[in-house]
């Protein structure tokens, strides 16, 4: 298993058109998995997580805890995705060129960062709950990486402070610790000149961008 996370397998123009889900939705989803199945292992009456909501005694989400409009009991881990950015690891970011076929092959890293909210109505048992989640994802970073397709958990990981949550009623009155876990994703395009979808495409797009100019 690999330090780095898994390879990343080209994909063509059929990516602005399926329904398959981005790199960064898949990873976030294996976060929330992967806490859902860290919690589902903690003994009984010990923030135990079951996938039923009404008998789960911690909730695990992939979502902001400012929807969570409802109030809880229960403590909560939301899971959310920050900004991604283009890394420029290359200066053309051409992986492969092939001037015979007019192939292209393109490559570059996407950073980006996941915020674990951990809340709870005392504040020692939101540390608490941080302090597993941090110190399980050092531990298990390669298991993430390899499933979420990520390269680079752990570095630079941070375990916030115990605050409050900003901007949700529903939890004014709790304590939250935020664990911050920065990764990169590896994005490679293949492309063709010879590719008549291709073709087709950028006609359309140097006609939709050459109208607004004229």
């Amino acid at each position: 298993m690999s330090d780095t996370g898994s390879t990343k397998n080209a994909i063509g123009l059929e990516a602005f058109y399926d329904d398959t889900p981005d790199p960064l939705f898949r990873a976030q989803r294996v976060f929330v998995a992967f806490l859902q199945g860290l919690f589902a292992k903690r003994p009984a009456g010990r923030h135990r997580w079951l996938p039923n909501d009404e008998e789960t005694e911690i909730l695990i989400v992939g979502q902001s805890p400012e929807v969570l409009t409802t109030p809880h009991k229960r403590p909560v881990i939301s899971v959310v995705r920050g900004a991604a950015s283009w890394m420029g690891t290359s200066q053309s970011g051409v992986l492969e060129e092939s001037m015979l076929n007019y192939d292209w092959k393109f490559t570059d890293m996407v950073a980006s960062t996941v915020t674990i909210n951990c809340l709870a109505k005392l504040p020692v048992e939101a540390q608490k709950i941080a302090w597993i989640t941090f110190l399980a994802l050092r531990i298990f970073k390669r298991l993430i990486q390899r499933y979420g397709q990520v390269h680079g958990l752990g570095q630079q990981m941070q375990l916030g402070p115990v605050g409050q949550p900003i901007g949700n009623t529903a939890f004014s009155d709790w304590a939250m610790v935020q664990v911050h876990v920065p990764f990169f994703v590896q994005e490679v395009i293949s492309i063709s000149d010879n590719d008549p979808n291709y073709q087709i495409l950028l006609r359309d797009l140097t006609i939709a961008v050459k109208t607004t100019l004229e």
